[in-house]
């Protein structure tokens, strides 16, 4: 696959991203990908009094933090749309994981190991590792910063490139070696495996995150980029890879629509293959970063999975 073909079209779907953000809060209940409630004006991760504070001393102003609607105002519409999200949770994740709000950063901590079943490691696949509980602290940009040179380069980079709503890690298509992972690596019945230090990861889609129940696919994670991650599908029966045209995946496997904004879509290897798309869906979750990705969440390094073939 030939990434690099791809970058012109990177760049205008994210810009695009960054000059919609504000928008998109008026056709949805959340920012782009739900990260924070709009109305959660302090960013406390709750809608409450200390809300409806901030929103009264914008009453009647131009201000676009809480001119929900877009009208040019900050009036009774703007107030109703706050008193729907009342005591809204304001964020995505799993109760298995911490989330608090820094600055512009949502920060994420956990122990890497997610809600749901896992493999039986070691021994499952031939792996030696154990899936072991990690000390994390990832830092997600609330509003991503769209750019074509980001500082990461995602498919030269070992370890964790992102992490699912459940805290748990995805890497870059490649295992240790720069070998294709899901085409070439058992994994268990979710697709994960853990690396030699015992982080469970993905390399591909996780099935066992977010179950799919028709239409668009639920979100299922993060970039570190600030960019949400959505399952397989468009609509219902319709893979995000079988897009044409202005929905067509980029490179970095995303595109922009008007209700969730600029977001990637991840596949699996086995569904892409049984519905014909081209390379096994190859890289699965991400080609590279559209926005600039938050370096911190980089210093740990990490692996590759280490599993039989």
């Amino acid at each position: 696959m030939n990434l690099l073909s791809h970058r012109s079209v990177v760049l205008s779907t994210a810009l695009v991203m960054g000059i919609l953000t504000s928008t998109a809060s008026a056709q949805h209940p959340t920012q782009p990908g739900g990260i924070f409630c709009s109305s959660d004006l302090d960013r406390s991760l709750t809608v409450d009094g200390a809300d409806l504070g901030v929103f009264l001393n914008y009453f009647g102003t131009s201000n676009p933090s809480a001119d929900f609607d877009l009208s040019g105002e900050v009036d009774g519409a703007d107030l109703g749309f706050l008193l729907l999200q009342w005591n809204s949770v304001c964020h995505p994740f799993h109760n298995n994981v911490q989330v608090a709000i820094d600055g512009e950063f949502v920060v994420v901590t956990g122990n890497g190991l997610p809600d749901h079943e896992i493999g039986d490691f070691p021994g499952e696949c031939n792996n030696p590792n154990s899936a072991l509980a990690q000390n994390d602290t990832w830092r997600l940009p609330i509003t991503p910063t769209p750019t074509t040179t980001p500082a990461v380069d995602l498919l030269n980079t070992l370890g964790p490139t992102g992490i699912w709503v459940n805290g748990m890690a995805f890497y870059n298509p490649y295992d240790g070696g720069g070998i294709d992972a899901a085409a070439s690596i058992c994994m268990d019945l979710c697709n994960n495996h853990p690396s030699p230090d015992g982080r469970l990861h993905s390399h591909h889609f996780n099935p066992c995150v977010e179950t799919y129940s028709g239409g668009h696919s639920k979100l299922m994670g993060y970039a570190f980029d600030g960019v949400p991650v959505y399952g397989p599908y468009e609509t219902d029966g319709v893979l995000a890879d079988e897009l044409t045209g202005g929905l067509t995946l980029d490179g970095c496997r995303g595109h922009f629509d008007q209700l969730r904004g600029y977001h990637y879509h991840t596949i699996s290897r086995d569904l892409a293959l049984a519905n014909g798309i081209a390379d096994g869906g190859f890289p699965y979750i991400l080609g590279c970063y559209a926005a600039e990705p938050e370096l911190s969440n980089f210093a740990g390094g990490g692996g590759g999975g280490g599993g039989g073939g």
